[in-house]
């Protein structure tokens, strides 16, 4: 609907142009792969810190939290799994995150990256990188390596002008975990 409301949308090309779903060469897989792992390992990194400030009380969490996001649970991908399963969302699971992916990718890079460059010119990527940060405040204490991810694919994505990259980044770092949890016998 905002593209459409924009004009320009005459056809496929002009749809795909417009999101910038260009193609994926072999020098984008290897930028994205990268930066999926970047992001993956940030939060890895910075998890014993983000835990010492938790459990020490100066970084409070809320009471009622699912344990697989709960920082003081660290459960491993086996109980994850099991407490998934439980719940009845492990199925659901595949199609929230490629909706979920492809949603804020197409949304966040594709529409509002290429507004914000109009006006904001090289230095886009910080602006962006913030502002897509913080909308993931409702997991707050995992705000650093969130920032880290955020940049890097701000940064990664005015240099390529390539939806792909955070599409694929983004399925690294969200559905990796999952994909292991596939192959985890219970």
């Amino acid at each position: 609907i905002t593209l459409r409301r924009e004009g320009d949308l005459k056809n496929w090309e002009t749809f795909l142009n417009r999101l910038r779903l260009k193609s994926f060469t072999p020098r984008l897989f290897g930028w994205s792969v990268g930066l999926g792992l970047l992001m993956l390992l940030s939060t890895a990194i910075f998890s014993p810190l983000i835990s010492k400030l938790i459990s020490g009380g100066s970084l409070p969490i809320p009471d009622r939290i699912p344990d697989y996001i709960n920082p003081l649970k660290q459960l491993s991908i086996s109980q994850i799994k099991i407490q998934l399963i439980s719940q009845g969302v492990v199925f659901f699971i595949p199609i929230v995150i490629i909706l979920n992916i492809f949603g804020e990718e197409l949304f966040w890079r594709g529409v509002v990256f290429p507004r914000q460059e109009l006006r904001h010119g090289k230095i886009t990527f910080l602006i962006h990188g913030l502002i897509w940060a913080f909308t993931h405040l409702f997991q707050y204490w995992l705000i650093f390596p969130i920032l880290i991810g955020s940049f890097a694919l701000s940064y990664l994505f005015q240099r390529t002008k390539n939806t792909w990259i955070g599409i694929l980044a983004h399925l690294i770092n969200n559905a990796l975990p999952f994909i292991i949890m596939i192959f985890i016998p219970l």
